[in-house]
């Protein structure tokens, strides 16, 4: 993992991990937690968005918690297949996802949001691109249930409340 104190300043890299290798988002988080010794710093991953896609992350500070955070967010969307609950955190699953497959009759599936990985600002866009919607799709731990339907679009943000990282509707 490197770090550099401005991320318009190279010359200044700094190595702050023994490898000489971007690490992963599971190492980068056990390892290096976010804290005040990181607060400015970089770090590269090679599976940002639950793939192996290189990345650039930073440590940021809101006057009240610490966390890694992307520099760059992608604008391409992933699919996923509903076939049944899931949780899904951030960094570990692509911001935009396509939610295809169907439903069936008198069946109720739940997306639910984490906090694990979650920085303030975090947004997170899921559209219904269900065959069929017999049953109920909601997205869960957004303060109140969402369901989505076909074609729908839905889109939360992730913020601070004061006292923990919760996620909202924005629309």
């Amino acid at each position: 993992m490197y770090a550099w104190s401005t991320p318009s300043d190279p010359s200044n890299f700094q190595l702050v991990h023994p490898k000489d290798a971007p690490v992963t988002l599971a190492e980068l988080m056990a390892t290096y937690p976010a804290g005040s010794g990181f607060k400015g710093k970089y770090a590269q991953v090679t599976d940002l968005w639950g793939a192996n896609v290189f990345g650039v992350m930073r440590c940021g500070y809101n006057g009240r918690i610490y966390y890694w955070e992307p520099t760059t967010q992608p604008q391409n969307v992933g699919q996923m297949p509903v076939t049944g609950d899931v949780t899904l955190q951030p960094l570990t699953s692509c911001p935009i996802l396509e939610l295809t497959g169907s439903i069936p009759a008198l069946t109720t599936y739940n997306v639910t949001m984490g906090t694990t990985y979650a920085w303030p600002g975090a947004v997170r866009e899921f559209r219904g691109s269900l065959t069929t919607l017999l049953g109920t799709l909601n997205i869960l731990g957004v303060g109140s249930t969402l369901n989505l339907i076909l074609g729908g679009t839905r889109r939360i943000v992730c913020y601070d409340n004061g006292s923990a990282l919760v996620w909202r509707q924005l629309n």
